[in-house]
């Protein structure tokens, strides 16, 4: 198995749910930077990590319901 290589400052774990997402954000050394509970609204997540912009990468576990955050 073969590991992605993440080279934003920045890394975004979301465990999603049918209703709310958990998500954290953390920095390259490991810091927490973000730790909420929230509803599944995709502009509430991208006011959230706003500050990270073009610096994060954000990884989701596969679920059904996940198509709307992968497009966004």
């Amino acid at each position: 198995m073969e590991l992605a290589t993440i080279n934003t400052e920045y890394v975004c774990g979301v465990d999603l749910h049918s209703r709310a997402m958990y998500i954290c954000v953390m920095d390259q050394k490991g810091n927490i930077r973000l730790h909420r509970n929230i509803r599944n609204d995709f502009e509430l997540f991208k006011s959230l990590i706003a500050e990270y912009n073009e610096r994060i990468s954000v990884g989701c576990e596969s679920m059904h319901s996940y198509y709307w955050l992968a497009d966004g």
